[in-house]
């Protein structure tokens, strides 16, 4: 879609949306057949959350290797959504699904998290 327009405002809300896409399942290059363009994001693994409270999927940045549960890694990039649903199509990465099942995080039943304390055995 870059290629196919010369209005520099157009160009460049592509390329925001690009480059705020969680995912990374988008990318572009300044000439056709160039290299991709990431924007810089530290190693760091994410949980995400909708709008309305639904639970997300994870967020890894950073080009963190994900190993498969065959023990292949994925291809290694610098961002990535992975399912925590359990519930995608295209696992381990995210789909969107967890928006159609209404998927919400889990809580323990007391309502908090759940430490030891020090009088704890």
């Amino acid at each position: 879609m870059l290629a196919d327009t010369d209005d520099s405002d157009v160009r460049s809300d592509i390329m925001g949306r690009i480059d705020h896409c969680p995912s990374g399942s988008y990318s572009y290059a300044l000439q056709r057949g160039g290299d991709s363009i990431e924007p810089d994001l530290p190693q760091a693994i994410s949980v995400l959350e909708e709008e309305n409270r639904l639970a997300s999927a994870l967020w890894v940045t950073g080009a963190v290797p994900v190993l498969r549960a065959d023990g292949r890694t994925l291809q290694i990039r610098n961002r990535m959504t992975l399912c925590r649903c359990g519930h995608s199509s295209s696992k381990p990465l995210c789909d969107g699904t967890h928006r159609k099942i209404g998927f919400h995080e889990e809580t323990p039943a007391d309502g908090g998290d759940r430490r030891p304390n020090n009088d704890e055995g």
